[in-house]
């Protein structure tokens, strides 16, 4: 910050910059601010008896920190820095990986469900088709009208030429189209023994498909989270120093003599973790002290080692603060801007791939994200189908989480219109507020907090 004046030696409380809210970094990794020292680390100070989870009173309210003209013996001292390559794998290699075995899985279940459309659908499919075929070479077209028919309308092409045909991508595509409910209509089962084996698959595998979509989606926007922390990092000349839930888990860590397995009991565990939940203890369940527990407790005998028990905390921190993220309605912008980017991405490819043109390519982009699917548009060629099984693939995902934070803007405001003010009507609500709009704006969809 600029200052008209030379500053004082030292700057009174009241006037010491703002430092930054470490609650919305990551819990391994801390951005020091630029403007000063970095932020005391509360709780590292912790004392009592030694077994684990015995010293479980939170940290109380810490004084302000220094400024930059403050007395330099009060300055706390520098924190340990964070090599940039352990940054880069926790937050962008190992989402990535993440995101990559979602894609593979559901792609690979289609590809294992395809044998079975084959079998059932292939021989039915291509007598119709020869039918077809015989007929429209009895209609005594010339070569050139059968040409242009077969070329413009699909009319009279071979089974073996055909787009709508039963082979290995096509089952696979048909399988993938099924299951997102998309439904194109352009390659449908003719038998009635594949019509009940897509309703069954349909019933037993939507939970699934659902999951995996929805896992890869949030893993999606952890790695773009992570790449953009980065991103700002290496922008601002900035290092990765140790944050204060990792100083905690130092703390807890420490107070333990780790000669001797410790024996881990649930009770101890919860009241860990309710430590280093710090003001969100509220939101810590006996689930998760169980799940650490099971992350902990590798051999199965109710006993712990210090890296193992450090693996399982700082693991568990990290899996929190990816949650509150991508609950937190102020990531609706950046998930906006990633939902369109995709469709504009994916219209580019589809363009080059299927010879559409681009406002065709947006139409058949929204329709698929949407799972609506008219079927009018679809793709045909083979490059086509391998694109689009990754797109699909990977699209979904991100807008299962944009409706998701949608719907929970909407609750959200509705549940402030009915609960904050008497007269239960929007119009009352809105009254002697300076914007409503401007409002909405700054409070979603304005980019994350981290990010700013």
């Amino acid at each position: 910050m600029h200052n008209p004046s030379p500053p004082p030696r030292y700057a009174p409380a009241s006037t010491a910059p703002k430092a930054a809210n470490p609650q919305h970094w990551p819990p391994n990794y801390l951005l020091p601010d630029p403007t000063g020292p970095a932020e005391a680390a509360p709780g590292t100070g912790l004392a009592g008896p030694t077994a684990l989870g015995h010293c479980a009173q939170a940290p109380g309210p810490q004084p302000p920190p220094p400024g930059p003209y403050e007395d330099p013996e009060r300055a706390t001292p520098p924190r340990p820095k964070v090599p940039f390559a352990v940054v880069v794998w926790r937050d962008i290699a190992v989402p990535l990986l993440t995101v990559t075995a979602f894609a593979a899985a559901l792609i690979g279940l289609c590809f294992a469900l395809g044998p079975v459309f084959i079998a059932l659908e292939d021989a039915a499919a291509r007598a119709l088709v020869d039918a077809a075929v015989a007929e429209f070479d009895a209609l005594n077209f010339t070569a050139a009208q059968a040409d242009g028919l077969r070329a413009g309308l699909g009319l009279g092409v071979p089974y073996d030429e055909s787009p709508v045909r039963w082979d290995v991508l096509g089952s696979a595509y048909f399988t993938l189209t099924m299951l997102t409910t998309i439904g194109y209509g352009d390659l449908v089962p003719v038998t009635w023994q594949g019509r009940l084996a897509a309703f069954g698959l349909s019933l037993g595998l939507f939970p699934i498909v659902g999951t995996l979509m929805f896992n890869c989606g949030r893993s999606i926007m952890e790695l773009a989270l992570g790449g953009l922390m980065v991103a700002r990092a290496l922008l601002l000349r900035h290092d990765f120093v140790r944050s204060d839930t990792d100083l905690r888990i130092e703390a807890v860590v420490g107070r333990q003599d780790w000669a001797t397995p410790v024996p881990l009991f649930l009770k101890d565990v919860d009241r860990v973790l309710r430590e280093l939940a710090a003001d969100g203890a509220g939101d810590v369940t006996w689930f998760d002290a169980c799940a650490l527990m099971r992350h902990a407790d590798h051999e199965r005998q109710a006993f712990t080692s210090e890296a193992q028990l450090r693996r399982a905390l700082d693991g568990w921190c990290h899996k929190r603060w990816v949650k509150l993220q991508l609950e937190s309605p102020r990531i609706l912008f950046l998930v906006a801007v990633l939902t369109v980017a995709w469709v504009l991405v994916g219209s580019g490819a589809f363009t080059a791939l299927e010879g559409w043109e681009y406002r065709e390519s947006v139409y058949f982009c929204f329709i698929t994200l949407t799972t609506v699917g008219y079927g009018d548009y679809a793709p045909q060629t083979d490059g086509g189908r391998i694109w689009w099984f990754v797109w699909v693939t990977l699209g979904l995902g991100v807008m299962i989480l944009f409706l998701s934070l949608v719907s929970n803007v909407l609750q959200t405001c509705g549940r402030s219109v009915v609960h904050d003010h008497p007269p239960f009507t929007m119009r009352h609500a809105t009254q002697g507020r300076r914007s409503p709009v401007r409002a909405l704006y700054r409070r979603y969809l304005l980019p994350v907090r981290c990010l700013q």
